[in-house]
């Protein structure tokens, strides 16, 4: 039992180490869900595009690029 609770208050502690990266995160990710409903993605291929590539930048830029070819 004391195992369980000492893996408990590891898991929480990490928790608390990653909060500065999600706050850091989330305006990037705001963005590009702005970026690509305007370019006429829907939220499925959103949210596709976020699970496939996780580097921001480089999910912006392939926005980008597959607006360009989507659009007549």
């Amino acid at each position: 039992m004391a195992e369980k609770a000492e893996k408990g208050r590891e898991f929480l502690a990490g928790m608390r180490a990653g909060i500065p990266i999600v706050l850091g995160y989330i305006p990037v990710a705001a963005a590009y869900a702005v970026m690509a409903r305007q370019v006429g993605f829907t939220a499925a291929e959103t949210a596709a595009m976020s699970v496939a590539v996780y580097a921001g930048a480089s999910r912006m830029m392939a926005t980008e690029l597959l607006c360009f070819r989507l659009l007549p």
